[in-house]
């Protein structure tokens, strides 16, 4: 419900932006959307068009997020931002999917990420890292391969530590961690335990002997027999000469 209210939110604000930016839709002519590339002027090579394409349509399957690619030559006094805007609702970036992104690279000047306004895919830093791999020195298919590839691999990261499938893992592997710890922990406690009652019981028994009386006759050391000691009678009836 809370999604759907956001999607309805959105659609407003961008009818609203749509109205409130009439003004420069009418001093460019907005072209039409061509697909994952928009390339007007023609600055694409086919092959590199056709690469691009295919490989955006893909991470758009994969990733359920549509990241399609603006080629545009700004008209003096125009704001990039404005009309990147302009072409992300009229366009209808990522009402199909997820969410969206409008990669928009002018002739001069470095590329610009237009997002989502309440769930953009990219954070500001990601978006400040794509924007500088940008080298609007490059050639047109040069600088586009290069941030697609990178628009590519970072979403693809981004969704599979997401995927229902990796946080069960995440989750699973974290307890089973847990409990290893603590089936370690108790084992190396009960393996110090023997040893603390064997230390206990030798340093406990001396002094348990000397304070607690025996109840055992005590033995008297034997005395050895002395010269004057007069033999028993019975001792000379076993004599065979007595």
């Amino acid at each position: 419900m809370t999604a759907h209210r956001a999607r309805h939110a959105v659609a407003i604000l961008s009818v609203l932006c749509v109205c409130l930016l009439s003004r420069w839709a009418a001093a460019f002519n907005l072209p039409p959307c061509g697909g994952h590339v928009t390339d007007t002027g023609n600055l694409l090579t086919a092959q590199t068009k056709k690469d691009i394409d295919a490989k955006l349509d893909k991470l758009a399957h994969d990733t359920l997020v549509d990241a399609p690619g603006w080629v545009v030559d700004v008209p003096a006094g125009e704001d990039l931002e404005t009309l990147g805007r302009l072409a992300y609702g009229q366009w209808k970036i990522g009402d199909a999917w997820d969410g969206g992104v409008l990669m928009v690279f002018p002739t001069s000047g470095r590329a610009l990420f237009i997002q989502d306004i309440f769930h953009p895919a990219f954070t500001p830093t990601e978006v400040e890292l794509l924007t500088a791999l940008d080298q609007p020195s490059k050639p047109m298919s040069v600088r586009f391969a290069a941030v697609s590839d990178a628009v590519v691999t970072l979403l693809h990261s981004k969704i599979d530590l997401l995927a229902p499938a990796h946080r069960v893992r995440y989750v699973f592997g974290t307890l089973a961690l847990l409990l290893s710890g603590i089936a370690l922990t108790v084992s190396s406690r009960r393996s110090e335990e023997p040893g603390d009652e064997r230390k206990e019981s030798t340093v406990e028994e001396p002094g348990k002997a000397a304070s607690e009386p025996s109840d055992a006759p005590a033995l008297e050391p034997e005395q050895a027999p002395s010269d004057d000691a007069q033999p028993s009678p019975a001792a000379d009836e076993a004599l065979p000469g007595a």
